[in-house]
């Protein structure tokens, strides 16, 4: 048989609000006796108030310079984009001087020295591009080789 629960007053219902919602009044009480701490009295011990700890996360607050430092893994991500930058203009030095000057337009007869250079520009972009890398690297080898490519056609070759 089901029976109803009975309905909280006013004064239960205050009582259960002031005893979950007040903290508790009871605070840890320590002695200083001589150069130590105690929780239990001694002989000429003084009575010291322990205050409640307060846990701060240092995280939102800390201002110190070493939370700027990068971490071990942005280090790791620097290098590797340092390596591919170097990389990179290492690349286009030597693929730029088969292109240090402006291509003819559309010649009867391409100069061949200049079109077997644009097609081991193409070659050596294409193993680039095989390799990997960044987002940012591979955008580079997309253009770098429309712009060969453009080229070539441009010179007949």
């Amino acid at each position: 048989m089901y029976t109803r629960p009975t309905p909280l007053t006013w004064k239960s219902t205050a009582l259960w609000l002031a005893l979950c919602l007040c903290p508790l009044a009871s605070q840890a009480q320590a002695y200083r006796c001589g150069n130590s701490y105690s929780n239990a009295p001694c002989a000429d011990g003084k009575a010291v108030e322990v205050e409640p700890a307060i846990e701060v996360h240092t995280s939102a607050t800390d201002s110190t310079p070493s939370s700027t430092l990068p971490t071990r893994s942005q280090r790791k991500n620097y290098r590797q984009e340092d390596k591919e930058a170097r990389e990179w203009e290492r690349t286009e030095r030597e693929l730029d001087k088969a292109q240090a000057t402006p291509p003819p337009q559309r010649q009867a007869r391409p100069d061949t020295a200049k079109c077997e250079a644009a097609n081991q520009r193409i070659k050596k972009i294409d193993e680039l591009a095989r390799r990997g890398g960044s987002v940012k690297l591979m955008e580079r080898l997309r253009e770098d080789r429309q712009n060969t490519r453009d080229w070539q056609f441009r010179s007949g070759c």
